[in-house]
């Protein structure tokens, strides 16, 4: 017995020797994860006074994070911006950012004052993807984004430079700029999907009222009517929006200004924007007095996912507010925002002439939604529901070709 037992198992080992010598090799790999070929960065080593050394650095979707070589290190510098940096890599396997800078400055007492510097943020509204450090002055004030570390394809989101000034001291007033970018075609979705595409319709607007801005965000369209001048005799305005994003043809707008102002809901409760007034309100009072029929075929029904302090509330709306999260994504010229002559004259509460306005979700007390203030901040402790004064920014899902034909 013990003999044909030796024999079987002889024979299976034979059987699976010849198996694997007729297998192809890309047979028995074809289901397995094959990591991206090595690549190359660029890592500048630098100071006021310019560049002092450059090396490429090898890296892999698994070796992802540079750090500075003690050896390039200037003699006698102290590090600036010299922290590692975590890649990212795209679809094609391209890392993200493709130069890195390390800064560094003199560290003895003798030597003249360092100049100030400026962190340089890039970003677009799904988080930053590049920083770098930038020397100013008063004479040197102006700062552009360095080509070197914006993704090719990528596209400037509303101002493409920013201008620094200075205190009688000689110390810049502010130590961190970003400059936005997005990446047409659809590729950069957005944070939630319209759907339900509605039925085609004849445009609403003459060829000569579309501009390309409904394509490019941080630029500013006009759809829709709401009273905003404060005169009630001359009929209502063409209502202004900001682009915040595009997708697949399909335009996502924010009010340029707050329209009039409303409590979240009609009493201080524990309230989701589920559930909310000011939810009922957008989509029932403001939707059928601002759009006409031809308009609301174009605007898309979206699927929204809000927090509600520990818990998530899954709505479909065609008019909704931002979250604190998405509100934080944009350029503080977008969120920092005025009322209207006819808001204001419904007593929405200003500072300077910005005003506050709500946000549709509850980070922390499920009695309080969020908001953001008239300096531009968000805050996610927000205001009592039944907050008076506060201004309202509907934003809207627009498909571009089915409402002007494009």
């Amino acid at each position: 017995m013990k003999s044909n037992i030796f024999r079987q198992s002889l024979a299976c080992i034979l059987a699976l020797v010849l198996l694997l010598a007729l297998c192809p090799v890309g047979a028995m790999a074809k289901n397995s994860y094959t990591i991206s070929a090595t690549t190359h960065v660029q890592v500048i080593y630098a100071t006021p006074e310019g560049t002092v050394g450059t090396e490429q650095v090898a890296v892999d979707i698994v070796n992802n994070i540079v750090s500075p070589n003690p050896a390039y290190v200037p003699e006698g510098h102290d590090p600036v911006n010299a922290n590692p940096v975590k890649l990212i890599f795209d679809a094609q396997g391209t890392p993200i950012p493709q130069v890195i800078y390390f800064t560094y400055q003199k560290n003895d007492a003798s030597s003249a004052p360092a100049m100030p510097t400026v962190t340089v943020n890039y970003s677009t509204v799904q988080g930053v993807f590049a920083t770098s450090t930038v020397y100013v002055s008063p004479n040197a004030n102006v700062i552009t984004p360095d080509p070197a570390l914006i993704p090719e394809g990528y596209l400037p989101f509303g101002n493409n430079r920013a201008i620094i000034s200075f205190d009688e001291n000689g110390r810049p007033t502010r130590n961190e700029v970003t400059f936005f970018y997005y990446l047409p075609g659809g590729i950069s979705a957005p944070t939630y999907a319209p759907t339900a595409t509605p039925q085609p319709a004849a445009p609403s607007w003459s060829a000569d009222q579309i501009t390309s801005g409904w394509t490019v965000p941080g630029q500013t369209v006009w759809f829709g009517y709401y009273e905003q001048d404060n005169n009630l005799q001359n009929g209502q305005e063409p209502v202004e929006w900001y682009v915040l994003q595009t997708y697949m043809g399909r335009a996502l707008l924010l009010s340029r200004h707050a329209l009039l102002p409303s409590s979240f809901h009609t009493s201080w409760t524990e309230v989701s924007w589920q559930d909310c007034q000011l939810r009922s309100w957008l989509n029932n009072n403001f939707y059928n007095e601002c759009f006409g029929e031809k308009e609301k075929r174009a605007i898309l029904q979206a699927t929204l996912v809000t927090r509600y302090v520990d818990s998530n509330v899954v709505t479909q709306d065609r008019v909704f507010l931002l979250e604190a999260a998405e509100a934080k994504a944009y350029p503080q010229w977008i969120i920092q925002c005025k009322p209207t002559a006819y808001s204001k004259g419904k007593s929405t509460a200003t500072d300077n002439g910005y005003c506050y306005w709500w946000l549709r979700d509850t980070t922390t007390r499920k009695s309080d939604a969020n908001r953001v203030y008239p300096n531009g901040s968000v805050s996610e402790y927000g205001g009592n529901t039944n907050a008076t004064g506060v201004g309202v920014r509907p934003a809207i899902w627009v498909d571009v070709q089915q409402a002007f034909g494009r």
